[in-house]
């Protein structure tokens, strides 16, 4: 407005303009790099003025330079809103680290008492006149499903079996707890357990039903007999076990059964053989053989061959836990390894 007085714009504000001297005013908006409007620069003069060349160059400025400062000042508050919000999530992430540290190390705590716990219920080794029995367990990282046990069914019946639950974690190991339990109090009712095929059967029913979690089990099991000097013995789908006797014509004792908890009607045939004394018998998990497949060509047959070797009187439990693990340099295993021998006289 070249006359604030007489100019249309300023209708509303001439008395005030007036109070305060002010005759004429040139007003230009500030835009910034976008172009997006950031405000006006305004200039008075006390009488009515035609804004000159220079008047209009410095008013030129003035907006230019107006509209820097104002964008530094707007981008330095976004960054100032910014680092708030950084250091607000950063202390978030740490107390959510922190919290997930406590309840990581509560659960590593939990699992450690669980493993310990599912050791406690496996038997002590046993050395006796007719027979010793001796084993190792070493689990994977996480908590896993092996389990195995021994116990006398009668004077002249000794009763031993090693098992191996699908899966890792704690269903896993809560169902080997229940099938451990079950073997050693011979806890299904209407079951032969004298005949390990019907011993198999009968877990096969039980578990079957029980199965919705799609856990299955595999199971070598097997009843050392002295009074008639011979070994039944049942398997489903778990690896041989491997013999080592006198003049036996074959090193492995295989059972053709499937795993136990897969089929509603599954046979497990009983195979029954003459013992030759001395006999030692090994049971293992998978585990000890599959720990070495980068290693071996037909892991379980060396497993075989390093147990039955000729020129050794018998392997021991130690041996084999250093065969198995030495490998790792202290890492745990990807499976649980799990080794059950008895030796029969």
């Amino acid at each position: 407005a070249t006359d604030i007085a007489s100019d249309l714009h300023w209708a509303n504000y001439v008395e005030l303009a007036a109070k305060f001297g002010l005759g004429a005013c040139c007003s230009t908006p500030v835009f910034s790099s976008d172009p997006a409007l950031l405000g006006t620069v305004a200039m008075y003069y006390r009488h009515p003025h035609e804004p000159s060349a220079h008047d209009r160059e410095l008013i030129r400025m003035a907006t230019h330079l107006a509209g820097i400062v104002i964008e530094r000042a707007r981008a330095v508050e976004q960054l100032r809103v910014a680092k708030v919000a950084a250091e607000q999530r950063a202390q978030e992430i740490a107390q959510a680290y922190d919290i997930l540290r406590t309840t990581q190390d509560a659960l590593n705590a939990e699992l450690a008492g669980a493993v310990d716990y599912v050791l406690s219920l496996l038997p002590r080794p046993v050395i006796e006149q007719r027979l010793s029995a001796d084993w190792f367990m070493t689990t994977s990282a996480q908590l896993g499903g092996d389990g195995l046990g021994y116990h006398w069914m009668d004077s002249d019946s000794f009763a031993f079996y090693l098992l191996d639950v699908s899966g890792h974690g704690v269903k896993s190991a809560l169902l080997a707890v229940s099938i451990i339990d079950t073997l050693r109090t011979c806890g299904l009712a209407n079951t032969d357990w004298s005949d390990p095929g019907a011993v198999l059967r009968a877990l096969n029913r039980a578990y079957f039903l029980q199965s919705h979690d799609r856990l299955y089990f595999t199971i070598w099991y097997g009843i050392a007999d002295f009074a008639t000097g011979t070994l039944r013995y049942a398997g489903g789908g778990h690896p041989p076990a491997a013999i080592r006797a006198a003049q036996s014509e074959n090193p492995t004792l295989p059972a053709s059964g499937p795993p136990v908890g897969c089929f509603a009607n599954a046979k497990y045939p009983t195979v029954e053989i003459a013992l030759r004394f001395p006999t030692e018998l090994y049971l293992f998990s998978d585990g000890v053989f599959e720990t070495r497949r980068k290693y071996d060509r037909d892991p379980l047959a060396s497993l075989v061959d390093f147990l039955i070797a000729p020129a050794s009187k018998g392997r021991s439990v130690a041996e084999i836990r250093n065969r198995t693990l030495e490998h790792l340099h202290g890492s745990p295993p990807t499976d649980d390894c799990s080794v059950l021998k008895v030796s029969l006289s």
